[in-house]
């Protein structure tokens, strides 16, 4: 293996040959794929009789804008920051973000709607 300089030193678990970049592409690539097509599902499910491609069309181009919006932050972030604060308040959106999944599919979990709108039937009554 032909080693550069800069990489003298540094603990053999942290090199990343060529074929581990590209296999972590790959890997990545099949990972994206798989979350827009559970975006798709989400949307098709979704679509109603009237003007079905054009619905389709924009909750596609809207379901970009946090991957855009992502690319701007850390991208600003990188440049007056540096890489570690990139990559931290990177982890730090993907923490609160699954933290606000977790609290709206508790908010709105099939046991909550069910119960809430039999109050409602029993208070209308």
């Amino acid at each position: 293996m032909n080693e550069d300089s800069s990489l003298r030193g540094l603990p053999p678990f942290l090199y990343a040959p060529p074929a581990w970049f590209a296999a972590m592409v790959l890997i990545n690539a099949f990972l994206l794929g798989v979350g827009f097509s559970s975006v798709a599902a989400v949307i098709y499910e979704c679509l109603g009789a009237s003007a079905a491609a054009t619905v389709a069309s924009l909750m596609s181009s809207l379901s970009n804008v946090p991957v855009v919006a992502m690319v701007a932050v850390v991208g600003w972030v990188q440049t007056r920051h540096g890489s570690t604060a990139m990559l931290l308040t990177e982890a730090g959106i993907g923490v609160v973000s699954v933290g606000a999944y977790a609290a709206l599919a508790y908010a709105w979990r099939p046991e909550a709607a069910s119960s809430s709108s039999a109050g409602l039937a029993t208070a209308e009554a």
